[in-house]
């Protein structure tokens, strides 16, 4: 028998060793033991301690194999599984067709505008570091951007959504590019939509409609999961107030693909709802008069900013709605430079900010029929209460004028609206040589009653509410107590007072409708896919039943004495009746006067309602009343050919 060297040692069974003989027993164990020898030998030279830690590692390592050979098979392979399928069929997101807007006519205010997009969808593209860097330079070679930029793009862009390089491409371009993409992984020529504004002339439409733009992490966060991080959104106006009916339901696509990305067959699809198109109560021939009659006035007084509001009194819906200076909504369809941006924001004027809507102002004499309405219900007066007009009132050291020198002599409730005069007003409102008028309190709570201090609720995001000063801010603001003076500013529409030009054009459809107003509206309706529009007949009053009709009917004719014989005797020649208040408003010691005029026409039966502020327009008898002047008198004029039967009154006195 050959025996084992100590270095391979022989270890027998058990049942050869049931069959060995004493001898070849003996010879076994004399060979382990020189194994034994051997390991001893071996001990002392690498040392016990360190090959039971080479051991312990071996089995360690052993251990790890196979505890994630486990989790890999046993807990994550659904997972894989889901991978592996992901990446044989590819879901494709169809985007909704935005609706479009319509004003009160049927003319289209927007349209949706095809364009080309090259895109790099960053998942599809080749793993290889090679082959990536292949398709940066083709893509340079295609786009124009450096390679190394594209890179950076690429790798930055940490989203689902396609990255785009190209926007705004030709037709030529296009078609050229999806030829020589066909073969690129990851790459693409698609077809998107870009928002066009299509009143360029009558750029106050801008504040109406609003514009879109590049989803921010904030509005993508507070959204559903039914946005992706590269879509466009409703950033002002109509476009975010209306966002959800205009933006519609994407649809999708799985398609299934090959491993180089190329299309074999579509799955499922779903189609996508497209956005509801809406109908606005604006009538965009009458937003061009009042834009272009109020940048004549703006000219012509050297002045650049003002507001015009035009509404259907007894429907609450706004046919005009110009705020100046305006802007193009277009140079948001496309990607904006950071330095034309910059520009918008730096200019003084603030072409971005709607005044008609934001704009907080000295209310000058259009608050005094709400006054006048406040003392005839309180019974302070009545319509035939008189006052004499002097000049104005002194209060120990302080005078408070009118704006007439020497008086207006003696005053009833219609001459005071007719010709403004502060003194009427200074007496009812705070009383005088043992006269008791309403008093700051009374006074105050009409104003709020008539929610100057509140939002209108128009359907436009942004609106401002007005200002309403009270004793206890003017004591927190300066450390003084309330004085009559404050009380003859606040009847006046002076002071710490402030309001927006719709809170005024609400208060004056509540006069003309004898007693009520509607809360202002946009929205008339949808568009359906047929053309055929559904016009919308809610109603909400938001201001009702402050005055008794009896007052009303005071407060109406006197502002009907305004345009007659008062201050507002340039309408007199109207072809429609019309009543109104003009109103000058002081609001900084170094610069000129507010303008105001606000009213309606025909007086007996309105149709429409026109408010005018003209910034730093000196006099509204001036300014203002000129705008209402070119708006009226187009109506007037469009309504006398739509019923001939009306133009025998071109007085414009009452029949």
């Amino acid at each position: 028998m050959k025996r084992n060297t100590p270095f391979a040692p022989a270890f027998p069974d058990t049942l050869s060793l049931k069959r060995k003989s004493a001898h070849e027993w003996v010879e076994s164990t004399a060979a382990f033991a020189g194994w034994h020898d051997a390991v001893q030998f071996l001990g002392t030279t690498i040392g016990r301690k360190k090959i039971s830690l080479l051991f312990f590692i071996i089995i360690l390592i052993l251990g790890l194999f196979l505890a994630r050979s486990a989790s890999l098979q046993l807990w994550s392979g659904r997972g894989f599984a889901v991978l592996a399928q992901n990446n044989k069929i590819k879901t494709v997101t169809i985007s909704a067709r935005r609706g479009v807007l319509y004003d009160r006519n049927g003319a289209q205010l927007v349209q949706n505008i095809p364009r080309f997009v090259l895109q790099v969808n960053r998942t599809e593209l080749p793993a290889g570091t090679d082959e990536r860097m292949r398709v940066n330079e083709a893509l340079a070679s295609l786009s124009g951007i450096p390679a190394s930029e594209i890179a950076l793009r690429i790798e930055r862009h940490r989203v689902a959504e396609p990255l785009v390089l190209l926007d705004e491409i030709e037709y030529s371009q296009a078609l050229d590019l999806i030829v020589k993409t066909a073969d690129m992984q990851g790459v693409e020529v698609v077809l998107r939509d870009r928002r066009n504004y299509v009143f360029e002339k009558t750029q106050s439409i801008s504040h109406i409609v609003g514009h879109m733009g590049m989803i921010n992490p904030d509005e993508y966060a507070g959204r559903s999961g039914s946005y992706r991080p590269t879509d466009s959104i409703g950033k002002d106006g109509i476009e975010l107030q209306y966002e959800k009916e205009l933006r519609g339901i994407d649809g999708k696509k799985e398609i299934e693909v090959n491993a180089l990305g190329a299309e074999r067959r579509i799955l499922s699809e779903d189609e996508p709802r497209d956005g509801k198109s809406i109908i606005l109560s604006i009538d965009t021939e009458l937003q061009s008069v009042a834009e272009e009659s109020l940048k004549k006035i703006l000219e012509k007084f050297k002045t650049s900013r003002g507001v015009v509001i035009v509404s259907d009194p007894r429907t609450g819906e706004i046919l005009a709605l110009v705020s100046l200076p305006a802007f193009d909504n277009n140079i948001f369809s496309k990607k904006i430079s950071p330095e034309a941006y910059a520009d918008i924001l730096k200019n003084p004027d603030r072409p971005l900010f709607n005044r008609a809507i934001q704009g907080e102002y000295p209310a000058g004499s259009t608050i005094k029929p709400l006054v006048a309405a406040a003392a005839l219900q309180e019974h302070i007066v009545d319509a035939d209460s008189s006052f004499l007009s002097s000049g104005g009132i002194r209060i120990g050291q302080w005078f408070f004028p009118d704006w007439k020198e020497g008086g207006h002599g003696r005053t009833n409730l219609g001459k005071a609206l007719a010709e403004s005069v502060n003194t009427y007003f200074y007496i009812v409102a705070g009383g005088y040589n043992g006269f008791a008028g309403l008093g700051q309190e009374k006074l105050l709570s009409y104003y709020r009653r008539f929610g100057i201090d509140k939002k209108t609720g128009i359907d436009l995001p942004g609106e401002h509410a007005g200002f309403i000063p009270s004793p206890e801010w003017k004591k927190e603001r300066t450390g003084e107590p309330w004085y009559i003076g404050d009380t003859y500013h606040s009847a006046i529409g002076q002071g710490d007072i402030l309001v927006t030009p719709l809170a005024i054009h609400l208060m004056t459809e509540y006069f003309a409708n004898g007693g009520w107003a509607l809360q202002p509206r946009l929205f008339l309706g949808y568009k359906s896919s047929d053309g055929a529009p559904s016009i919308s007949s809610e109603k909400n009053y938001v201001l009702r039943g402050i005055i008794d009709p009896a007052y009303i009917e005071d407060v109406r004719q006197g502002l009907r004495q305004t345009i007659l014989v008062g201050s507002g005797r340039r309408l007199s020649t109207l072809p429609i009746t019309s009543a109104g208040k003009t109103g000058t408003a002081q609001w900084k010691s170094t610069a000129r006067p507010h303008a105001w005029f606000t009213g309606w026409a025909p007086f007996e039966k309105p149709e429409i309602a026109v408010t005018v502020l003209v910034e730093e327009g000196e006099e509204g008898s001036r300014s203002a009343i000129a705008v209402a002047d070119d708006i009226l008198r187009w109506y007037g004029v469009k309504k006398q050919k739509s019923s001939p039967s009306r133009q025998g009154n071109a007085s414009g006195v009452d029949k």
